[in-house]
């Protein structure tokens, strides 16, 4: 933790932005963790597609057609490339950055 701040406050951040920050950051981190840990555990034995294929014929996909979809690019591997968790993470990096930028701005 203390690292982290560190590295936060050393990279211009104030004291109330690293707060937030921090928690903003380590909330990725835990979730992405959790998430990810819920899902090898539901899907052990099962693909992700398997799965999909699964929900799709067990829920009424003409109500949900964005989930309809979504389900479909995980299916086709839509996903590939930059990881959920790096794409999260650069989300809130790039934020971060604009945050800090507009406080030494000295904006609000």
């Amino acid at each position: 933790m203390d690292w982290l701040m560190r590295q936060l406050r050393e990279g211009g951040f104030s004291a109330e932005l690293t707060y937030h920050a921090y928690h903003a950051l380590d909330s990725h981190i835990i979730g992405s963790a959790a998430w990810a840990a819920g899902y090898a555990a539901f899907g052990a034995d099962r693909k992700a597609a398997d799965l999909a294929e699964a929900a799709m014929r067990s829920l009424p996909m003409d109500e949900l057609p964005y989930l309809a979809e979504h389900m479909r690019q995980h299916m086709e591997g839509f996903g590939k490339g930059t990881s959920q968790f790096e794409f999260g993470l650069d989300l809130l990096l790039d934020g971060l950055e604009r945050l800090r930028n507009n406080e030494r701005a000295g904006g609000s």
